[in-house]
């Protein structure tokens, strides 16, 4: 009878347990990309403030944490960012597919 409780108890932690998830995470590179959909353009920040680029659609960029690294350590930047019409991948990696040779300056 003791063996039973013990394979009924066991029985029913099992059910209780969740399978394993697989995780879904960020790319290794903010840029990493297997498709042109893979990448789109975001504000990546720099230590004026904006600075766009082709990214991962996935990749979370945090601007006001590289402006607030770049006021710790005293850095600074050229303003602006340059003017990109739409992203692909290259080589595996987000690039600016169309774009003009103007800097788009922070107003």
């Amino acid at each position: 009878m003791r063996l039973l409780s013990l394979m009924l108890a066991a029985l029913a932690l099992a059910a209780c347990s969740t399978p394993d998830t697989v995780a879904i995470s960020a790319p290794a590179s903010p840029s990493a990309c297997t498709v042109d959909a893979d990448c789109t353009i975001k504000n990546v920040g720099n230590c004026c403030g904006e600075y766009r680029q082709c990214v991962n659609v996935a990749h979370l960029p945090d601007p006001a944490g590289v402006k607030a690294a770049c006021e710790r350590e005293g850095r600074s930047s050229m303003c602006g960012s340059p003017d990109i019409a739409g992203c692909q991948c290259i080589d595996g990696r987000c690039a600016a597919g169309a774009s003009s040779d103007a800097l788009r300056l922070n107003q």
